[in-house]
């Protein structure tokens, strides 16, 4: 199995926000300093991890993302799906529906 660029990211992020979200929601300003990655990057990875139900993400002053169940109920294939999910073998189990 082959993890995109997009996804070993995605998955850094992941870990990143679990580590620093015991207080509460995690800005992308400040995993993308710690990770080294871009902000604008990582918005878009923020943005298919919200539409798997991944994370949450909350506006304001106090905004930031949080996870949506506990980090032991997550698996690496759920993450893996969320950024492969019109590439071939995903498509093919999804009915060869890409959402």
């Amino acid at each position: 199995m082959k993890i995109s660029t997009k996804g070993r990211y995605g998955i850094r992020a992941l870990i990143d926000l679990v580590i620093n979200s015991e207080c509460g929601s995690v800005t992308l300003k400040a995993i993308s300093e710690r990770q080294n990655i871009s902000e604008r990057y990582l918005e878009q990875i923020f943005s298919l991890l919200r539409k798997s139900g991944l994370i949450i993400g909350k506006k304001g002053a106090q905004g930031g993302y949080t996870l949506t169940k506990h980090p032991n109920e997550i698996t690496i294939g759920e993450i893996w799906f969320t950024f492969n999910r019109c590439k071939g073998v995903w498509s093919k189990w999804n009915g060869g529906i890409c959402k």
